[in-house]
């Protein structure tokens, strides 16, 4: 018999939803795009830079905004074939700190509180922003392909409702440290954006780096059959000197150091593989191998 403490009452005419306590799998995503996200912004900056994800947290649209700072890059992203919208934020603090390591500063960034950014800081945000978008798709890539794109970028929230105030959301929250300073993104997920794929982010995650030997073998023989190899043939040299380059002209032969039943060395990546006479093959010029240079 289940006592009358237990018993919590639930009014059926309530749109409430229920975020699930545990999504291993968005989890696995998030701690994937913290790793990428910070791969790039380290390439790009020339900065050692600290990006690490924090569990996700469940509320409200209007409560969670809350936390936003004012001035900060918020933008509203598109997830397909994912419904609705979804915001990628970055701080107003981490914004500065960004643009103060890209034009080269060492001391305290500057962080807005009120106004806009200039055309050129807005422009270099949109940069970063886009990075870090392509970032995430990979990230979401293990589970379901994404094709995730910019709507619009704005500092206030109020210019980027994407669901009513009251709908509930999944925010995932990443820390951003460069030096001593530090700040915060923020990726708000809404829940009917993320429902029809509840029971995959809650399966267990398999990142792109732990795939199985089997598969990654097959992934390695597919990427080497796509790589393009140049080719290299000399037909041979000659050696003249400055009187002699001087006094060429047109219709002049230079004599070559090999002869023409000689067979020609063939280099991949600078280090001669095989060797083969010139020749046409269905009216383009060819190579034939005779035979292969023994390491």
């Amino acid at each position: 018999m289940v006592g009358s403490s237990e018993i919590q009452p639930y009014d059926l005419t309530s749109e409430k939803r229920f975020i699930p306590r545990r999504m291993l799998t968005l989890d696995g995503v998030n701690k994937e795009f913290a790793r990428l996200a910070r791969r790039s912004l380290v390439a790009s900056l020339r900065r050692d830079i600290d990006f690490t994800s924090r569990p996700f947290e469940g509320g409200e649209f209007s409560e969670v905004v809350k936390r936003v700072p004012t001035c900060s890059n918020i933008n509203v992203i598109r997830m397909s074939p994912l419904v609705g919208q979804a915001l990628f934020v970055i701080s107003a603090n981490v914004v500065g700190i960004l643009l103060n390591a890209i034009f080269g500063g060492t001391g305290r960034p500057s962080i807005k509180t009120s106004g806009t950014y200039t055309q050129i800081e807005t422009r270099l945000i949109r940069v970063i922003v886009n990075n870090m978008l392509e970032e995430l798709a990979t990230a979401w890539g293990s589970v379901l392909p994404l094709g995730i794109s910019l709507v619009k970028a704005e500092i206030a929230v109020q210019h980027a409702m994407i669901v009513a105030p009251t709908e509930v959301v999944v925010a995932c929250p990443f820390d951003v440290k460069i030096g001593n300073d530090m700040g915060e993104c923020l990726l708000l997920l809404p829940y009917p954006t993320i429902e029809p794929i509840l029971g995959k982010l809650t399966a267990r995650f398999t990142s792109i780096q732990q795939i199985t030997n089997g598969d990654r073998t097959g992934v390695t023989e597919q990427q080497i059959r796509d790589c393009s190899v140049s080719v290299v043939a000399d037909i041979g040299s000659a050696v003249l000197g400055m009187l002699e380059l001087s006094r060429l002209s047109v219709g002049d032969v230079v004599m070559l150091d090999t002869c023409v039943s000689d067979s020609l060395e063939l280099r991949l990546g600078g280090k001669a593989k095989f060797y083969g006479r010139p020749g046409l093959h269905r009216g383009n010029r060819a190579m034939q191998i005779t035979s292969i240079v023994k390491d």
